[in-house]
């Protein structure tokens, strides 16, 4: 009677660990976290210098984007795609669509590493399963601290 017990309080204390939003990090949220702002969802996961890397290429480019956007070329009747050796210099032209192909880039490349960043963390650094063995039931917990 008393082993049941004590694996049962150990399943319920594993399962209420589990849930413990430190415990793991959720893909879904660090997906949208970095939908929202490039790079947020690599900080959630543990990962500054990548995450500070993403929101730098993102912030930059969109910079680049508003400085150099269609609104501010001289030939405005060329529209986005028009011919680049008409009005504006092509150099503000080439800049500008080089600025969108980055942050487009870089925001796709933040919400796709995200999630899987998170799936990694969870498995390098928290697993529980339950372990049988003759004459013995128990529950294996691994759990990775860094201090």
């Amino acid at each position: 009677m008393k082993k049941s017990l004590v694996v049962l309080v150990l399943f319920v204390a594993v399962e209420l660990f589990s849930t413990n939003a430190l415990a793991e990090k959720s893909p879904v949220l660090a997906g949208v976290m970095s939908g929202v702002l490039p790079g947020a969802g690599q900080f959630y996961t543990g990962h500054p210098m990548k995450g500070l890397t993403m929101g730098t290429l993102y912030v930059g480019s969109m910079g680049l984007v508003i400085a150099y956007g269609p609104w501010t070329w001289e030939d405005k009747q060329s529209g986005f795609f028009g011919d680049l050796s008409e009005g504006t210099s092509s150099t503000t032209k080439a800049i500008w669509y080089g600025s969108v192909a980055v942050a487009g880039g870089t925001w796709l490349w933040s919400v796709i590493d995200a999630p899987i960043a998170a799936g990694k963390y969870n498995q390098e650094n928290f697993s529980v399963y339950p372990v049988f063995r003759k004459g013995y039931v128990g529950v294996n917990l691994n759990l990775k601290v860094t201090l």
